[in-house]
């Protein structure tokens, strides 16, 4: 059916509006056809079926309302729960780069210790043939021996 919007009299004195209806299959003349507009059906409803549909609508509304709250309430659970975990994963970051901090300051310390032990037994190592040599001069060949075995069973780090 295809509907014009010519309104008739009826529309005009404040009745229900009027649209001129066309049915191309229909065997009926053509004609003015009333038709009720969505608003206009509760006017000729009993007051019954009014008092339902507005009761079932407060009912839904207020089921609504509730249910909103609850989100609401879970949201701000929710969002209170990851505050408090980033709160604790903020403390273990920050004690994590402490300890870090920490084993690196012991890593360098130990290192430059052991370089400097290294320095001192390369030192060693060039002054230890000069001693023996002197020692072999002063006091003969079987002290010089005993020193290059002890120099020798020493492990070097």
């Amino acid at each position: 059916m295809a509907v014009t919007g010519d309104e008739t009299e009826s529309a005009a004195t404040g009745d229900m509006p009027a649209y001129q209806l066309r049915s191309p299959t229909s065997g009926l003349p053509q004609g003015m056809v009333m038709a009720a507009s969505p608003g206009s059906l509760s006017m000729n409803s009993p007051p019954v079926h009014t008092e339902e549909v507005t009761r079932k609508r407060e009912v839904r509304l207020m089921k609504n309302r509730e249910a909103a709250r609850e989100c609401r309430r879970k949201k701000k659970e929710y969002v209170k729960c990851l505050e408090n975990r980033v709160a604790v994963l903020e403390n273990q970051n920050k004690t994590l780069i402490e300890e870090l901090k920490a084993l690196k300051d012991i890593y360098c310390h130990k290192n430059e210790e052991v370089t400097n032990e290294k320095a001192a037994r390369k030192e060693e190592e060039k002054v230890l043939p000069e001693v023996l040599l002197q020692l072999t001069h002063h006091s003969g060949e079987s002290v010089a021996k005993d020193l290059r075995s002890i120099t020798i069973s020493q492990p070097v780090t």
